[in-house]
C-alpha cells in the first residue's frame, strides 16, 4: 500500500471517531432542530455521508446506499417529507461504512488515487482526497458547535 493510501485510511478511520463522539448523545428529535432556519445536525450529519460516498464513486469505487443519500443531502437540497428519514445512528454507521470501502479503494490505487482531481463549486481542480478530508473537517466542526446549541457537552472538553 502507498504511504499517501496508509495515511488517508487513517485519517478515515479518525474522522469515523470523532463522528461517533460528535453523535454518542444526539437524540432524534433534537438533532432535527434548526436554529435561526440553518441547517439541522441530522442535515449536516447526511451530508457528510453523502459526500464520503462521492468520492469513492470518483475513485471508481460502488458507492450504493440503502439511504437516499444525494436526494436528502446532497449540496443545495433541504429536508423532503417524501424520502426516508434516516436515523443519526443509521447515517453514523454509512459514514464508517462507506469511510472502510474508501480507504480500501485508495489503498487498491495506490498512488494513482492522488491523480484523480475534484473539481470545486469555485472553479478549482484538487485531489479528491485532501479536498474531501478538508470537507470532512469542516462540517465535524460545524457538528461540534451544533453540539453545544443543543446543549451537549463540547467534544474536546474546555480547561476550567
Amino acid at each position: 500500500m502507498s504511504r499517501s493510501a496508509a495515511l488517508y485510511g487513517k485519517l478515515l478511520a479518525f474522522n469515523d471517531g470523532v463522528l461517533k463522539g460528535l453523535c454518542k448523545d444526539v437524540g432524534e428529535a433534537e438533532a432535527r432542530r434548526s436554529f435561526e432556519g440553518r441547517s439541522s445536525f441530522w442535515w449536516v450529519l447526511g451530508h457528510l455521508v453523502e459526500h464520503r460516498a462521492v468520492p469513492l464513486k470518483l475513485l471508481g469505487g460502488d458507492r450504493t446506499s440503502a439511504l437516499e443519500l444525494s436526494a436528502l443531502f446532497g449540496r443545495d437540497t433541504t429536508p423532503r417529507a417524501d424520502a426516508a428519514s434516516p436515523t443519526v445512528l443509521e447515517l453514523s454507521a454509512e459514514f464508517v461504512r462507506l469511510g472502510r470501502l474508501l480507504a480500501a479503494r485508495a489503498a487498491e490505487l495506490g498512488d494513482a488515487a492522488e491523480d484523480v482531481l475534484f473539481m470545486t463549486a469555485a472553479g478549482v481542480a484538487m485531489p479528491v482526497g485532501p479536498f474531501f478530508m478538508f470537507h470532512e473537517n469542516y462540517h465535524q466542526g460545524q457538528l461540534g458547535l451544533l453540539r453545544v446549541w443543543l446543549g451537549k457537552n463540547p467534544l474536546v472538553p474546555r480547561k476550567a
